[in-house]
């Protein structure tokens, strides 16, 4: 016969679980396991779309700023180039260059200049 047991070896032996529940208790807390995991691919696969939407929509906002940068630059300049087309001296420069004089000047044709330029090189050079 087995000796009786006391109370506390009682209450000890109900709380030690059993190999069937301990081996339950391992599916469980396995089967939790996978499911966080599984939880949590699924939070960073859910992250994916929206950081891609946001890096792309950031790079084509700072492609947007750089080229209104360039369009104002641009801008400067025509109202420069139009302030300029206002004057007179631009416009007699402008007929200049299309063969046009005041009355009483003469107008000469100066032909050959690129090759007296490459001789007048030539020369500083040898000197």
């Amino acid at each position: 016969m087995t000796p009786p047991m006391s109370p506390t070896e009682a209450s000890a032996r109900r709380r030690t679980p059993s190999a069937q529940q301990r081996a339950r208790l391992r599916r469980r807390r396995r089967l939790g396991r996978w499911l966080a995991a599984v939880l949590l691919i699924g939070v960073a696969v859910a992250y994916v779309q929206p950081v891609k939407s946001y890096q792309s929509a950031r790079s084509e906002v700072a492609r947007k700023h750089a080229e209104v940068e360039t369009l104002e630059h641009k801008r400067e300049k025509l109202k420069k180039q139009v302030e300029l087309a206002a004057t007179d001296l631009f416009v007699e420069r402008e007929a200049r260059t299309h063969g046009l004089v005041r009355p009483g000047e003469t107008l000469f044709l100066v032909q050959g200049i690129e090759k007296w330029q490459r001789a007048e090189e030539r020369r500083a050079e040898a000197d």
